[in-house]
């Protein structure tokens, strides 16, 4: 299902739609604003991996609502280059691709309101996967991921070495994102190495986190030296009200 238009389509409603079995995007709204997307679903049963499930992008206005996305795929849900989505109650759960692949994934988008949402992997994916990632457009400056809200989230069973939620920056710097009542709850035979990572952005706020075994490091921060204009990483970080912790007997590390 495709809407695309060099001059932009606006105000579609679409409820109630089942997509499946697509070749390539199974939702892709390209260059349109104000669009509602209700009770959607797209989903793959082909051995062969779709691209994205639902891809919204070079748009702004959007809203999602009760979606569900599944199957294979490189991301079950992808912002790119968009602002003002409005994402409220998606379920998505990761299956399989040919390389890494996200569960959601904010590339490049801004002013994002994501909340009530729910990240997992099926428990007979193959390859490894992340479960909510948020980083800029390194290639386009004029896409920073900044000042997005993410309430109320869930992420669970995302193992491999992949992570549950990122705020990760190349060039220029992602600012002043916020995660609030978020949840990450890690696999206990998987090998996730982190629960939450934070890399090259700016003036990130977490409140109420609650990280449980995650397999590696419970929250990191760290420096991507490979981008020199972003000398300063973890700028004006604020980390509160948070529980970080692991019912595991081996010794797992909580915060770098």
């Amino acid at each position: 299902m495709l809407f695309r238009s060099a001059n932009y389509i606006s105000y579609i409603n679409l409820e109630g739609i089942i997509c499946k079995n697509s070749s390539t995007n199974a939702v892709h709204i390209n260059y349109t604003d104000h669009i509602n997307i209700k009770r959607v679903s797209a989903y793959s049963t082909e051995s062969t991996a779709t691209d994205v499930l639902f891809s919204i992008t070079h748009s702004d206005y959007i809203f999602l609502e009760d979606c569900v996305a599944f199957g294979p795929g490189k991301k079950m849900f992808t912002m790119y280059e968009t602002t003002y989505v409005t994402a409220r109650r998606l379920w998505g759960m990761w299956q399989s691709y040919t390389s890494t692949g996200d569960v959601f994934n904010l590339y490049g988008a801004s002013h994002t309101i994501m909340e009530n949402c729910i990240a997992t992997r099926s428990n007979t994916a193959t390859g490894y996967s992340k479960g909510i990632m948020i980083t800029n457009n390194p290639w386009n400056g004029d896409y920073y991921a900044s000042y997005n809200l993410l309430y109320g989230n869930i992420v669970y069973n995302i193992t491999g070495n992949g992570w549950g939620m990122a705020d990760y920056s190349a060039q220029p710097i992602t600012v002043d994102n916020t995660f609030d009542n978020n949840v990450i709850i890690g696999d206990i035979s998987g090998d996730k190495p982190y629960g939450f990572l934070q890399k090259g952005d700016k003036s990130l706020t977490l409140n109420h986190m609650t990280i449980v075994n995650a397999a590696n490091n419970a929250f990191i921060s760290a420096e991507d030296a490979t981008y020199t204009k972003n000398p300063g990483f973890g700028i004006g970080t604020t980390l509160k009200n948070s529980s970080i912790f692991s019912i595991l007997s081996t010794d797992r590390k909580s915060v770098v």
